[in-house]
């Protein structure tokens, strides 16, 4: 299984979506820098706000370069706190009706 994972820092007041076979670990390895040129490094209070899971890793970078390529917080507050968006989502994502 692979994910794609959204973060949270309040501090910073930013998201950061990724893509990973293990959320929890790759969220530790952000707030303790392990990534050293990461765009998560100047925050250290991420938290998760959303997992999606997919079968195979191609379908999860698929979908994790669409929802970057909105460039939209927006967009993520949508998916992570609004039920039927994400519902929605989820349904266009698995017909691939409309993503590349």
């Amino acid at each position: 299984m692979h994910f794609i994972y959204i973060l949270y820092s309040p501090t910073l007041d930013r998201f950061y979506v990724g893509e990973s076979s293990d959320p929890q670990q790759r969220l530790k390895w952000h707030n303790e820098h392990v990534f050293k040129n990461a765009y998560t490094k100047s925050g250290d209070d991420w938290h998760l706000v959303l997992t999606l899971e997919f079968s195979d890793r191609k379908n999860a970078r698929r979908i994790e370069r669409y929802i970057k390529s909105m460039k939209s917080s927006s967009f993520i507050k949508r998916l992570s706190k609004d039920s039927e968006f994400l519902s929605n989502f989820k349904t266009i994502v698995k017909e691939n009706s409309i993503l590349p």
